[in-house]
């Protein structure tokens, strides 16, 4: 089987107001050979959404200027983000903020410390998705 990210190589943005957090989901996506930048607050991780024009936005729910959800909902009525995989990273599991974060726009909602296995999963299975759509 084809790897997905041997074709495109994912631009990730790591939004998380814990800089120690941030920077190791960081190193463990570069592990992966993922392009990775980080942001640690909702005005530098829009600013740096718009420069970067990441396919996957892997942000925190808890942020202090703004919440995830807030900044979520705002980067989705951007056309810059239109296929842009926005995935929700943070220790809050109720059923509640589940629901939030997929009425925000979150397509996957992830716990902290977040499992990698599963990660890495969604992020070739949203590559395979590129592929397709660079290839046609």
């Amino acid at each position: 089987m084809n790897e997905p990210s041997d074709s495109i190589q994912l631009r990730i943005l790591v939004v998380d107001d814990n800089e120690a957090s941030a920077r190791t989901m960081g190193w463990a996506l570069e592990l992966f050979e993922y392009d990775v930048r980080l942001a640690h607050d909702g005005t530098t991780a829009l600013a740096t959404a718009l420069d970067y024009r990441p396919h996957v936005i892997l942000m925190d729910i808890s942020l202090p200027e703004v919440s995830g959800y807030e900044l979520c909902q705002v980067m989705r009525t951007k056309h810059e983000f239109e296929n842009t995989l926005f995935i929700a990273q943070t220790g809050w599991g109720e059923a509640e903020h589940r629901r939030r974060s997929a009425d925000a726009g979150f397509a996957h909602h992830m716990l902290k410390p977040v499992d990698m296995i599963k990660l890495e999963r969604i992020l070739l299975e949203y590559a395979a998705t590129l592929s397709l759509v660079s290839a046609a």
